[in-house]
């Protein structure tokens, strides 16, 4: 069919339509049409160029349009159905439709140079979860907010069932039955936005971390956690030497120290099989171990194995390290946002690189500066290290390794 054929056909179609229809009406209604007798529907630019050309056929309806700019451009009802529809079939749960609702949220009045920016929410209780839903039993009774777009759009499945938005009463309630159910004490919430979840702050009551104070967002804390990794969450010294004590005396091991040294000291003991020990305290506290013991434990540093020397940095920061497991120790670091620089060209006996360890450790210390709380870490600024070629020649210290 040529072009002027199918315009008379518009055209045609356009004049039967009743008067009341805004232009968006006639194109939804004449595209509708044009599929009914096998013809390809037109676009807005070409539906616009027709009338243009043709004033005088295809006449607009000045009041329609001002009614239809009146209206609220968003169908709630049909938004809410979708959504309910879409929420109930992929998440497997019900919904309680008589507590559902879609509303706009203005982000942006607009002004004369910003437009008017907003967006649709869905805010809906779950009533039910089937046994095989992803989704928290504890959530059902909430108010929870979620955004239409991400409920509906395309790829919202695989995006993880989330809580965009809770009233903070209803989020405090809901951490404390978290808490209860992970054996924890809930202490706070520190509520937080879109992008920083609110973190909950909670006291361990039974594990290895008993008594210890923590801070976590609560999607971590709704993961199956055995321990918390970071020393600096205790409430005092006199819970710290308690714990230590304690644990270690759980674990047959023989405590050398008579007080406590702080949190960046080191601790000496014999473990049960009679190994010499003196880790840093916060590495004994991140032990995943029973107890911190390198011989024992295959996670830490054995100077009887085979180890790497490396060289790594971030953002202003650089470091070197030494590990028995290359592939283990660069996935933990790069989780951390550090990048390699450069790695010994294989493997050399543990001792050895233990000992090149040392020496660099001390003329780091003393040549150069170390951050904080930091025994092989220091500013690019003061020292901007490249390859380990340059590491030994700069240090002076004599090794094979490199």
């Amino acid at each position: 069919m040529n072009k002027t054929k199918r315009n008379e056909i518009v055209i045609n179609l356009i004049k039967d339509f009743s008067d009341d229809l805004t232009e968006t009406e006639k194109l939804l209604n004449l595209n509708e049409e044009l599929l009914k007798k096998k013809i390809k529907p037109i676009g807005r630019t070409t539906y616009y160029n027709l009338k243009r050309k043709n004033p005088g056929e295809i006449i607009a309806n000045k009041g329609a349009e001002r009614r239809a700019k009146q209206k609220n451009r968003t169908d709630y009802q049909r938004r809410k159905e979708e959504c309910i529809q879409i929420l109930s079939k992929r998440e497997k749960i019900s919904i309680d439709e008589s507590k559902s609702f879609v509303e706009l949220i203005v982000v942006n009045e607009g002004t004369k140079y910003d437009r008017r920016r907003t967006r649709v929410n869905f805010n809906y209780v779950i009533s039910d979860i089937q046994d095989d839903s992803s989704v928290d039993e504890m959530l059902i009774g909430f108010e929870l907010t979620q955004s239409v777009y991400d409920i509906c759009r395309q790829g919202g499945k695989y995006a993880k069932p989330t809580i965009k938005a809770l009233k903070l009463n209803d989020l405090n309630k809901y951490d404390q039955k978290l808490c209860k159910s992970k054996h924890l004490k809930w202490i706070q919430t520190i509520a937080g936005t879109h992008k920083k979840p609110a973190i909950l702050v909670f006291r361990f009551t039974k594990g290895r971390f008993e008594s210890f104070k923590g801070k976590l967002d609560r999607e971590s804390l709704r993961q199956e956690r055995t321990d918390f990794t970071d020393p600096r969450t205790l409430f005092n010294d006199k819970e710290r030497w308690k714990w230590l004590k304690a644990d270690l005396s759980k674990n047959n091991c023989k405590l050398l120290e008579k007080e406590w040294k702080g949190s960046r000291g080191r601790v000496r003991y014999y473990c049960p099989k009679g190994h010499f020990n003196e880790p840093l305290l916060t590495n004994y506290f991140r032990s995943r171990n029973a107890f911190s013991c390198p011989t024992c434990n295959e996670g830490g540093f054995d100077p009887s194995k085979p180890a790497w020397f490396y060289l790594m940095e971030k953002e202003e920061e650089q470091q070197f390290g030494i590990t028995n497991y290359k592939k283990q120790r660069l996935d933990f670091h790069i989780v951390d946002g550090w990048k390699e620089i450069e790695w010994t060209d294989r493997s050399y006996p543990g001792k050895e690189v233990e000992a090149t360890e040392k020496a660099l450790k001390v003329w780091l210390k003393n040549e150069v500066g170390l951050l904080p709380y930091r025994t092989e870490r220091w500013k690019k600024n003061k020292k901007n290290i490249r390859s380990l070629k340059q590491l030994k020649e700069e240090s002076g210290v004599e090794t094979s390794i490199f």
